[in-house]
C-alpha cells in the first residue's frame, strides 16, 4: 500500500458527492500502488511574481517516488470534454447538465512548476533536474478515439477505463520518456517535498470545505 498524506480522509470529504471522484482515486492509489510511493492529496499553494501579482492553485494529487520522480495530477468528475470551437473544458453530470471547468492539464502543469520552484530553492535539490510529469484523471469519462485538445494527448490522461489498473498507468506515466538530463528525486528529495507540503499547510488552506462550508486544513 502507498503512503498516503493524509493517512485517512475526513468524513466530510468522504460524504461529499462533489468529491467522489477524488475519493475513488485516493482509494485506488492507496490500495494499488506499492509502499515506496508517497501520495499527497489536496495540496494548495500560493505564490507571487516580481510585480506582486498573486497566484493560487491546488494539486489534487502529488505522487512521489525516490527513483521515478514526481507526478502531478488533476481529477475531474463527470463526463469531461473540451469544446473544439473555443477550447472551453466542460463536465456533464448525471442529469445531462453541462458546466464549465478549468483545463485540468493546465492546473496540473501549474502545480508542477510551482512545486519544482520550491524544491529547486531547497539545498537538497539545488541544481538537480528532477524527473517530473503531469496529467489528469477523468474517472467518469470513457477514453475517446482522439485527443481532447492540442495540449491533452491521450497518453497523459487516465479515463474510467484505466481505473482498475490505475497503478500501472501512474507508474508508466512517471517512467515513460528518456531524457538523460533527468535525475532521480532521491530520499532527500522526498524529505524536501514533505517539507514543502507541510509548509503549505501553515500559510495556505487546502481547498476542501468543512461541514459548514468553511475552508479547513487537511490533517496528515
Amino acid at each position: 500500500m502507498a503512503r498516503m498524506y493524509p493517512r485517512e480522509l475526513p468524513r466530510h470529504v468522504l460524504e461529499n458527492p462533489k468529491l467522489s471522484s477524488e475519493v475513488r482515486v485516493y482509494e485506488r492509489m492507496r490500495d494499488k500502488l506499492p509502499g515506496d510511493y508517497n501520495c499527497y492529496y489536496s495540496r494548495s499553494w500560493h505564490e507571487a511574481d516580481r510585480d506582486g501579482a498573486e497566484f493560487d492553485g491546488e494539486a489534487d494529487f502529488i505522487v512521489a517516488h525516490a527513483e521515478h520522480g514526481l507526478l502531478f495530477l488533476e481529477v475531474k468528475g463527470g463526463r469531461v470534454s473540451c469544446r473544439e470551437a473555443d477550447g472551453q473544458w466542460l463536465s456533464e453530470d448525471r442529469d445531462g447538465f453541462k458546466f464549465r471547468i478549468k483545463n485540468p492539464l493546465s492546473q496540473a502543469r501549474s502545480s508542477k512548476h510551482h512545486f519544482l520552484k520550491r524544491l529547486n530553492a531547497s539545498r537538497a535539490l539545488s541544481g538537480r533536474f528532477v524527473r517530473a510529469r503531469h496529467g489528469a484523471i477523468l474517472p467518469g469519462s470513457a477514453r475517446p478515439r482522439r485527443a481532447l485538445a492540442p495540449d491533452a494527448p491521450l497518453e497523459i490522461i487516465a479515463f474510467g477505463d484505466d481505473m482498475e489498473t490505475l497503478d500501472r498507468w501512474i507508474v508508466h506515466r512517471m517512467t515513460e520518456g528518456d531524457d538523460h538530463r533527468e535525475s532521480a528525486l532521491g530520499l532527500d528529495g522526498l524529505r524536501a517535498l514533505e517539507g514543502c507540503c507541510q509548509t503549505n499547510a501553515n500559510w495556505s488552506l487546502y481547498d476542501v470545505k468543512g461541514p459548514n462550508g468553511a475552508p479547513t486544513t487537511m490533517p496528515r
